[in-house]
């Protein structure tokens, strides 16, 4: 309903229309809750309290926690070196520039370049505050920061990001154009034409930011797992397997380059037939029978190995690139079945032999 709203919308007005999406609405529910609640405890500035609260709300629950940390123990820092410079050295210019300078150098140091910002401005506001109780300034100014990162990450903790949903929508998406990939391939070889590297090369292109979108939203996925938010860390490395097929597809392509006929090699043709046929059941969970495949990947490759060698230097070369598009086919086939049966015993294809052919 939303999506056919904004469609309805003058081309002019949609750059206008606000997205929201789920981090934003949380991040603007975390500012409310901390600038409500720092007008309630009577603290000065409270509106710093929802400045806090959009560092705290991050992609995962894993960085808000760590960041939440790293603000709280920087506005300590920040705080204590405000008040111990203003109670020892004064509030002149100078003073406040060094204690700005050291508060970055040893965020710097230690890479905590996200809490950064909150050390300097607590630092900054502590050494320039010009009334008497500069002690309270500093602990209303930590007050503030507590209430900012609390909400922030309780926001976060509550209402959970759905990287693993998203995951696995990308993952399925991914899977199905590596398999329309190798369809294509297929289609080339029967029909003894092949699609120019240039064009091939875009849906290539394609996939490829299909997959490290992919890969991003797995790495948050990954992270939620370390503090046991989430329980599929191997999301992440499912993408991986699938970048390498389709590295091997586009190998394919370039192989092929050379000779239009490849097709005629009935072996081969078959076996790129199966493997189609055995990565759709795959994706529609059914049974795969991947021994089976084995054995036949066994029995093309025993025969491709012991064949005569043409006596025509083009049969020669036709051969050897019958037999590079197999072994790229055995890779593809390889991860695969690492992807859905990572537990079953494999023999890698021996790399050195790929690269002596090619």
């Amino acid at each position: 309903m939303r999506g056919l709203l904004y469609n309805r919308l003058p081309t002019a007005v949609r750059p206008f229309v606000p997205k929201v999406g789920g981090r934003i609405l949380k991040t603007g529910i975390a500012i409310t809750l901390s600038v409500a609640t720092a007008r309630l405890l009577h603290l000065q500035s409270p509106q710093f309290a929802g400045i806090v609260s959009v560092l705290a709300v991050q992609p995962t629950v894993y960085r808000s926690v760590r960041q939440g940390i790293q603000q709280v123990i920087s506005a300590s820092i920040g705080a204590a070196a405000g008040i111990l410079c203003l109670s020892t050295v004064g509030h002149s210019a100078l003073v406040i520039g060094l204690a700005a300078l050291v508060m970055m150098g040893l965020h710097a140091r230690w890479q905590w370049t996200s809490s950064l910002l909150v050390a300097v401005v607590i630092a900054i506001n502590t050494i320039g505050s010009t009334g008497p109780s500069f002690v309270h300034d500093g602990v209303n100014q930590f007050a503030l920061v507590l209430v900012g990162v609390g909400f922030g990450t309780l926001i976060n903790l509550l209402v959970k990001p759905a990287h693993d949903s998203r995951s696995e929508q990308l993952l399925a998406s991914c899977e199905r154009q590596v398999w329309r990939l190798l369809r294509g391939v297929q289609r080339d070889l029967e029909r003894g034409m092949t699609t120019p590297y240039a064009q091939f090369r875009k849906e290539i292109d394609h996939v490829r930011a299909a997959l490290e979108e992919g890969k991003r939203v797995a790495g948050y996925v990954k992270e939620d797992h370390t503090i046991r938010i989430m329980a599929q860390p191997g999301v992440l490395q499912s993408f991986h397997t699938l970048e390498s097929m389709l590295e091997r597809v586009r190998d394919m392509n370039k192989a092929m380059q050379k000779f239009a006929f490849i097709g005629q090699h009935s072996d081969l043709v078959r076996m790129v037939e199966l493997s189609l046929r055995v990565h759709k059941r795959a994706m529609a969970r059914k049974p795969c029978h991947f021994a089976r495949m084995d054995d036949l990947f066994a029995a093309v490759e025993a025969r491709l190995d012991n064949a005569t060698l043409p006596v025509t230097r083009g049969e020669f070369l036709h051969q050897i690139t019958a037999l590079n598009l197999f072994l790229y086919l055995k890779e593809y086939y390889v991860k695969l079945r690492v992807l859905y049966d990572p537990n079953a015993p494999m023999v890698e294809p021996a790399p050195n032999r790929l690269a002596s052919l090619s």
